[in-house]
């Protein structure tokens, strides 16, 4: 029959990479109990998937989880700046076990309750710890670096200067424990 095309041929390629992502996320529900996590939140089952599919959504490299890189993206998307530094201080909030990124249990929880709103102490000081990959007890600009690299952050020297400068109390290129939490309570942008 010439002038056929077959089914498959007429389909471009993003429709076939849509379609392939499409089924992988159907089969992710599909194979997923929302029944257990329902009655674990104590909401309704429709609920669950939903959430469970914003995860998926939001998990685009498909490792079964959400990086500080998916969370920046989503943050941008609605509209918001994404500072680096808030970006860290969210995840180190919701990370329950703090391997630095969000399987589903803790995605369901910061959907499913209400947190407070006030930095604390401890929350601060779990942000600090993932700038300071080291445990030198600062912050300087090679830390600073990597967590914008990290992040898919272009950034300047001069630029990396002036953040540390802006937080940095003492002036020795050092950012504490303490002036990372005076930074985060008081509003300064790095």
């Amino acid at each position: 029959m010439a002038g056929r095309r077959s089914p498959t041929s007429s389909f471009s390629l993003d429709d076939k990479l849509n379609r392939f992502l499409h089924d992988r996320r159907e089969t992710s529900i599909r194979n997923f109990d929302a029944t257990y996590y329902g009655r674990l939140k104590g909401i309704p089952e429709r609920e669950v998937l939903d959430i469970k599919e914003l995860f998926d959504t939001m998990d685009s490299s498909h490792k079964g989880c959400i990086e500080p890189r998916h969370m920046k993206n989503l943050i941008e998307s609605l509209g918001y700046g994404a500072l680096p530094q808030t970006i860290y201080h969210l995840m180190a909030e919701l990370d329950s076990d703090q391997n630095g990124v969000l399987e589903f249990e803790e995605f369901l929880d910061l959907m499913t309750q209400r947190r407070s709103h006030n930095d604390t102490r401890k929350d601060i000081e779990q942000v600090f710890r993932i700038f300071d990959s080291k445990n030198k007890g600062f912050i300087d600009k090679t830390d600073l670096r990597m967590v914008l690299r990290d992040l898919q952050e272009p950034i300047t020297e001069t630029e990396l200067e002036e953040m540390v400068k802006k937080a940095d109390s003492s002036g020795n290129g050092q950012v504490t424990v303490d002036d990372f939490y005076n930074l985060m309570t008081q509003g300064v942008k790095m």
